[in-house]
């Protein structure tokens, strides 16, 4: 009997199960996460429509600013997140409802506490 044949589709075999079981692990865990089965609205693609409302409400918040993103949030009472560049080189968070009123606007500042 040739016993390095034997070996490799022992081998091949348990690779097989490996990848397998890492598969169905990682959709029960892509599952889970989701639990509620509905997807996030932070996933969600803005129309042109809905983008160039942010934009403008997020630049009227912050005058003179340059808009660098604009997403759907998936926060309570907030529709639309923007990030903005003002003149002077500050990053500005702009929360907006889905009226493109400003919830929320702050300061981004990184974690040691300096602006960016």
């Amino acid at each position: 009997m040739d016993t390095s044949k034997l070996r490799s589709k022992r081998t091949v075999i348990g690779g097989i199960a490996l990848v397998a079981a890492l598969g169905a692990g990682g959709t029960v865990w892509a599952t889970a996460a989701n639990a509620d089965g509905r997807p996030d609205n932070d996933d969600r693609v803005l129309s042109a429509e809905e983008r160039t409302s942010a934009e403008n409400a997020a630049r009227a918040a912050v005058p003179g600013s340059t808009v660098l993103e604009v997403e759907a949030s998936d926060d309570q009472g907030v529709a639309y997140e923007a990030e903005v560049r003002d003149a002077a080189g500050q990053e500005w968070d702009v929360d907006l409802d889905a009226s493109y009123q400003v919830v929320t606007k702050t300061a981004d500042t990184d974690e040691d506490g300096a602006d960016d």
